[in-house]
């Protein structure tokens, strides 16, 4: 169940919420780790939508599948979480720095990990409030292949391939998807439908040169083009019917050598990663302006690690550098009020250090250090501590962890151009936080039951608000909020082994995320549920080749914003509660071959996360999938 913490006999490794591997029972934090499992028995196609139902983690679709997708992390804006994919940075320095999560599909996800807190010192301005790790599958023991096809509600096909091989000492896979749905109409008026299409290309390779060098190749190719509505400002301020298409390439490429010195006691890793962004925009068939960007990544880094007596069992340094070039472009068509042309670049230097203390077989402390030395900002210094405390063997332990981070001001708030609407603010600050969070972990029933416990809060400084009034330009610009946000809560999880066959999963989040008032005082952020919940039940039986999954996630009621036609002032409205409930079963024949089928949003709930946005209704889908080899 995402949400959750993994049984503490499984205690899985955990690879981004230290820069060394640490297993789920040793991180000072806040982790939910989702496994491939758990994704075939949820059919899940959108990582997003799987993301609904971890501890702390928000989701906003502007409308059906393929809209602009925004996930936050307690209260957090969504440009302040990390998203890596096999390593590779993804945040779009074209969208916000936002990742565009309405393209990221499950097709070739292995395992998610996704850290909530403050991650900044380990890796980076993107990181203020979490990281989410998406880890792909790679490794395979000899020839294997794979290959699905579904179908359904909204005129929608979904299918892919996968091959896989390996030798003695390499490794290689290929794999590719599509999806196509005419999908459901944004506005809540007009007969329109709103189609996407998603087509989704991955390769890896590894290769083991001898026991101490290890070679790592991966892309990761994504061509999405979705339809979308205008907002109708002279008489409605609402979605209406309009021919919008919005056309993104993406690419992702990565290259990592791992070195591994004098029997293992000194341990380097290279990584050259590049990220590209294509994202254009088109009105009745004519280009409407575009945008765009790509990010150079060169990155080192080197750990020790000591072994010393019976009381200090192990204690390790990590240091990194890490050097990120930035270029962004903006075209479209000039006017009297401004030209959105423009070429701009920015470029990171970091140096990172992270100490590990594993002391007595049940305490373990983290330090992290970083350094940021910005061709645009300056300097900026970003810190985390953390300790974790095994109170007992049978899974009872405390944790706590503090830090600091900052948030660098986006490309598109300081220099985006859009007619009619947003002008850049050159003169922002970075965003700066701090955070802490205190958390129990307890095991029940021998293992069979474990839940946790955690309370968090934050402060935000200089706040970036997006969408403040120009009165000079007549349009919207950012600004930085004077004064203080505040962001704080708890997250509660637990899962259940009911009977052999039967498992139990659930969450509960409470989150308090104000912003300070420009007459004084503070006022609730836009999009932020204070209540959220989750439940999951699968049932497995017929030997384990039968699976039912029932999945159940709720969404309170929330702030937004409404800007009503000229010259009325924008209005805060509030966002009715929702709860989705989802139903999935399976049936393997024999090896390999499968039958699946889900209902989704099964009793057709009616909601909104954005205002005027209508989501998709109930949907049924039914497909198969044939696997061949390992």
């Amino acid at each position: 169940m995402a949400g959750a913490q993994e049984p503490a006999e499984l205690d899985p490794v955990v690879v981004s919420a230290s820069r060394v591997p640490l297993t789920l029972s040793e991180v000072p934090g806040s982790v939910t780790v989702i496994e491939r499992e758990e994704i075939e028995r949820r059919q899940v196609v959108h990582v997003a939508d799987l993301l609904r139902s971890v501890a702390g983690v928000s989701v906003s679709r502007s409308g059906t599948a393929g809209s602009q997708t925004q996930v936050r992390v307690r209260g957090s804006e969504s440009n302040h979480v990390l998203v890596l994919i096999d390593g590779v940075e993804a945040n779009d320095p074209a969208s916000g720095d936002e990742f565009r999560w309405e393209q990221l599909t499950t097709f070739d996800v292995e395992r998610i990990e996704i850290v909530r807190g403050p991650q900044s010192a380990l890796w980076g301005s993107d990181a203020l409030a979490g990281v989410v790790n998406i880890i792909t599958r790679r490794n395979v023991s000899g020839p294997a292949a794979s290959g699905f096809v579904e179908g359904g509600s909204f005129g929608t096909v979904y299918s892919g391939a996968s091959a896989q091989t390996a030798g003695e000492r390499w490794t290689a896979s290929v794999g590719a998807a599509y999806l196509d749905s005419e999908g459901s109409n944004i506005s809540h008026h007009g007969g329109e439908d709103d189609g996407y299409q998603n087509l989704t290309v991955t390769g890896s390779a590894g290769l083991d040169a001898t026991e101490a060098l290890q070679f790592e190749f991966g892309g990761r190719y994504v061509d999405a083009e979705n339809d979308y509505d205008a907002v109708d400002f002279f008489e409605t301020g609402l979605p209406t019917d309009a021919d919008l298409v919005s056309d993104t390439d993406s690419l992702f490429l990565s290259s990592i050598a791992k070195l591994s010195l004098f029997d293992d006691f000194w341990r380097n890793q290279f990584k050259v990663t590049y990220a590209d962004s294509d994202n254009d925009n088109h009105a009745d068939g004519e280009s409407s302006g575009s945008t765009a960007a790509d990010t150079l990544g060169l990155y080192y880094q080197g750990g020790i690690e000591f072994a010393a007596g019976p009381g200090l069992a192990q204690h390790g340094l990590t240091l990194a550098l890490e050097h990120e070039q930035e270029d962004f472009s903006q075209r479209g068509a000039a006017s009297d009020f401004g030209d959105p042309n423009q070429d701009q670049n920015m470029d990171n230097t970091a140096y990172a250090a992270e100490y590990v203390v594993r002391a007595y077989q049940r305490l373990v402390l983290t330090s992290s250090l970083r350094y940021d030395d910005n061709s645009d900002f300056g300097n900026e210094y970003s810190w985390r501590l953390g300790g974790s405390y095994r109170l007992s063997d049978r899974g009872s332990r405390v944790r706590a962890s503090i830090g600091k981070g900052h948030k660098a001001p986006t490309f598109i708030e300081r220099f985006g151009f859009f007619p009619d609407l947003f002008i850049g603010n050159p003169d922002l600050r970075p965003e700066e936080s701090r955070s802490w969070e205190i958390g129990v972990d307890q095991a029940l029933a021998d293992g069979q039951v474990e839940i946790g416990l955690t309370y968090f809060r934050a402060r935000l400084e200089d706040e970036i608000n997006g969408f403040v009034f120009d009165p000079d330009t007549f349009l919207f610009t950012a600004r930085n909020v004077s004064g203080t946000s505040h962001r704080k809560g708890m997250e509660a999880s637990v899962t259940a082994r009911l009977g052999e066959h039967l498992d139990f999963g659930g969450s509960y989040t409470f989150t308090d995320s104000t912003q300070p008032q420009a007459q004084g005082g503070h006022e609730d952020e836009l999009r932020r549920p204070r209540h959220m919940a989750a439940a999951d039940l699968n049932y497995a039986f017929a030997a384990n080749r039968a699976n039912v999954n029932l999945a159940v996630t709720y969404t309170g009621e929330r702030d937004d914003v409404f800007f009503p036609p000229f010259p009325a002032d924008s209005e805060v409205v509030s966002l009715d509660s929702y709860t989705l409930v989802n139903l999935a079963a399976s049936y393997r024949f024999g090896h390999g071959t499968e039958f699946y089928g889900r209902i989704e949003n099964m009793f057709d709930e009616d909601y909104e996360d954005i205002y005027g946005f209508s989501n998709p209704g109930v949907g049924a889908f039914a497909g198969l999938r044939i696997a061949f080899g390992n």
